[in-house]
């Protein structure tokens, strides 16, 4: 999970339109250090004023995730699952890859 997450934040920190939640790191107690959080599922805001619903523009995009309103949020926010075997998380990088290189301004992405 560690590794999907550090793709996933590396992924959307070429983009201006979409945010990834914030999760602090914790002290683990069984390494005995502080770790960052790598939850199963990542809630992911789409930052621009005219986009008033996420979940349809990731959708349109042929990412699957659940809006933010079925969880009592926000409709700018989609939780995605994280859990799903590798080539679907490959697909929805690949899919987020494509959806953020589409963007004004975005950061060139280099993998």
């Amino acid at each position: 999970m560690t590794k999907r997450w550090a793709k996933l934040r590396k992924t959307l920190s070429m983009s201006n339109r979409f945010s990834l939640q914030k999760v602090p790191p914790e002290n683990c107690t069984y390494f005995q250090k502080v770790r960052e959080p790598t939850p199963a599922y990542a809630w992911v805001k789409c930052e621009r004023e005219e986009d008033k619903d996420c979940f349809e523009i990731l959708n349109v995009a042929k990412i699957l995730g659940r809006a933010g309103s079925i969880f009592h949020d926000d409709s700018r926010y989609v939780r995605l699952s994280l859990i799903r075997s590798d080539d679907d998380f490959d697909v929805l990088i690949s899919r987020l890859k494509s959806l953020i290189s589409g963007e004004d301004g975005a950061k060139i992405m280099r993998f």
